[in-house]
């Protein structure tokens, strides 16, 4: 039965199996954190669970008056609870080397399986290339699907969020509170006491003059009657 298998290059189905898989995987990871990306540009009003637990926890600290000086690890801590297709974000974007490493592996066996039975040389020299062309395949779609950058542009949004978050508690409190003594109008009081001694300045020059005036009178009434 093993033989069989092995003749008809079992083997090699598997390592093509292994790399459409991975394909696959690596198209759906790509569509759903193209999702994610979108959903991170606007933190205020982003329905995302995992967004919403960090806009929620950012807005009861901003509450308490407590600062986020580590951004990059706020944003971490709450970014590798996020899910893929059920598998954590970064064991998902690492997919790709984890099925090269299994096309590794089962080139390996079999080619252990082929070295120990009596298959011919040359079913053994196709699963090795075949091995190799797999891992090339998957290595090729990792860079022309990225998934890496797609985190790194997520994170890059929820770490702006949080900075500008924080710099605007940082210029709330570094505002100069003003002083009103010196805008406060003078008292009342005082400016009309001011007034009222003004006025009863005037009032006596008033009547300082009045009093010169009927004393040149009276000198010259009394000059005039003499004569």
């Amino acid at each position: 039965m093993l033989e069989r298998i092995m003749e008809q290059g079992t083997f090699v189905y598997i390592l093509w199996g292994i790399g459409f898989l991975g394909l696959l995987l690596q198209m759906i990871t790509a569509f759903l954190l193209g999702r994610a990306v979108k959903a991170s540009e606007n933190m205020i009003t982003t329905r995302k669970r995992i967004f919403k637990e960090i806009r929620k926890k950012n807005e009861a600290l901003k509450s308490l008056g407590v600062v986020t000086k580590d951004t990059e690890a706020f944003a971490d801590k709450y970014l590798l609870k996020m899910r893929i297709m059920g598998a954590p974000l970064y064991s998902a974007s690492n997919a790709m080397k984890t099925l090269r490493a299994v096309v590794c592996m089962v080139a390996a066996g079999g080619l252990l399986i082929y070295m120990k039975s009596e298959i011919p040389f040359q079913m053994s020299e196709e699963l090795v290339l075949n091995g190799v062309i797999v891992a090339a395949f998957l290595a090729a779609v990792e860079n022309i699907i990225p998934v890496k950058n797609k985190i790194g542009i997520m994170k890059a949004n929820v770490m702006d969020y949080l900075n500008n978050t924080v710099a605007c508690m940082k210029q709330k409190e570094e505002e100069p509170v003003l002083s009103f003594e010196n805008e406060i109008p003078e008292n009342q009081t005082e400016i009309f006491a001011r007034e009222a001694s003004t006025a009863v300045e005037g009032n006596k020059k008033m009547e300082s003059d009045d009093v010169s005036d009927d004393e040149v009178l009276a000198d010259f009434l009394k000059g005039f009657l003499c004569e």
